[in-house]
């Protein structure tokens, strides 16, 4: 187990509040809070859909046909990855029982897919994502309006806050000139 120093701990709070006013303006450029709810919300709603490989070049056309910021529909895509993942299992069930058509697929080939991966065939993997894309169809309107909803006040509020300071903005050229050359000595071995 690492400890941190005061002077760690008081560098690394330093660098949030710098970092933070890097950040802002890249991520909120020109957005009012409207089009960050809905680029948030939307970055969510894509991020949760159960079909691994397409979520990134899905967001990249959104953002270009509906002029959303790329930067941070991508980065919220990203955040949600770990959701992803966890809502795999659930919207595969969950797609199975609601939509009767096609294979029926076994619910032990669900409960653990990794330890039955070798029992489920190309067609039955793609009748079975197919399903669960059509469960996420179902399911993600609504959350997606919550999600807007929850957002919005949030967002405005945030953006009525003041910018950080920059007093705290650590610059190459301030810690050059504080950076002091002291020898280093260390103990020698007996």
């Amino acid at each position: 187990m690492s400890t941190t120093t005061g002077s760690e701990a008081s560098r690394r709070r330093s660098l949030v509040p710098a970092f933070r006013h890097r950040l802002q303006p890249i991520l909120t450029s020109g957005l009012t809070p409207k089009r960050l709810a809905a680029t948030c919300s939307l970055g969510i709603a894509i991020g949760t859909m159960p079909l691994l490989l397409g979520t990134t070049l899905l967001c990249l056309v959104i953002a270009a046909r509906f002029r959303l910021n790329q930067l941070l529909l991508q980065t919220v895509n990203y955040l949600v990855y770990p959701l992803q993942l966890s809502l795999l299992v659930p919207f595969y069930t969950l797609g199975n029982h609601w939509f009767t058509w096609g294979t029926p697929i076994p619910d032990h080939l669900l409960a653990n897919p990794l330890t039955h991966s070798n029992d489920i065939s190309v067609g039955l993997a793609g009748s079975l994502t197919l399903k669960a894309v059509a469960a996420w169809l179902v399911t993600v309107s609504p959350t997606s309006v919550f999600l807007y909803l929850l957002l919005l006040p949030v967002l405005t509020h945030l953006k009525k806050l003041p910018p950080p300071s920059t007093t705290t903005d650590v610059t190459q050229d301030s810690v050059e000139r504080n950076h002091v050359d002291t020898p280093v000595h260390y103990p020698h071995s007996m």
